[in-house]
């Protein structure tokens, strides 16, 4: 790969421009699963609650869809984050000979990079689980 490197540690690099390359193919793989839950949530919701015709609901929900999937820090919130993960590694394993794992990037994430409702589930979690 174009933009591998090692670090001063001798740690395998990549460039986030190249993790974010990954990221879309992987997440492009996800999109008729992710289009096909959407709108089956959608007709599923609206069913007797609206006077809207189904394809009406569709179009709407594709409509939706379609803005979510344009960019990846919005992409990255639908898709399902395991499935995600799995291909990101395959695709890392395959081009660059590591993979990440999900208490690796944990350690990594910082504080500020949690938004406000997980980190009120992760004290909750913390709280349930020192009783």
């Amino acid at each position: 790969m174009r933009d591998r490197g090692i670090s001063d540690a001798g740690v395998a690099t990549v460039s986030s421009e190249t993790i974010e390359d990954m990221l879309l193919k992987c997440t492009d793989d996800l999109w008729p699963d992710v289009h096909g839950q959407l709108i089956a949530h959608r007709m599923r919701f609206f069913s007797g609650r609206t006077p809207k015709d189904p394809a009406t609901v569709v179009a709407e929900a594709v409509k939706r869809l379609d803005e979510e999937w344009k960019t990846l820090d919005r992409r990255l919130r639908i898709v399902p984050g395991k499935q995600v993960l799995s291909a990101l590694n395959l695709e890392l394993q395959r081009n660059v000979q590591v993979s990440v794992t999900p208490p690796q990037l944990i350690r990594l994430i910082a504080p500020a990079e949690i938004g406000p409702d997980l980190e009120v589930i992760l004290g909750e979690l913390d709280q349930f689980a020192t009783r």
